[in-house]
């Protein structure tokens, strides 16, 4: 990686006390540590508020459906 240049990292539920585990360039992943499904769950979640508050749709609307997700339809019975 150098300086200046666009870095894609996935952020890890590695150790929180160690920086390096907390995010980790995604062009050098080894999937030693999991991706933080309750970061990314955030991210969801203040990228969607503002788009869909105009809809009824507030943060505990939509935390509630991102927790609890509906089961999805049957497509064959």
């Amino acid at each position: 990686i150098h300086p200046g240049e666009k870095v894609q990292v996935v952020v890890t539920s590695g150790n929180p006390r160690l920086p390096s585990d907390r995010a980790k360039p995604l062009a050098s992943w080894d999937g030693t540590h999991s991706p933080n499904k309750e970061k990314y769950k955030e991210y969801l979640l203040k990228a969607a508020e503002p788009l869909l508050i105009h809809f009824g749709w507030d943060h505990k609307k939509l935390r509630a459906l991102v927790e609890h997700p509906p089961t999805p339809l049957a497509l064959y019975t």
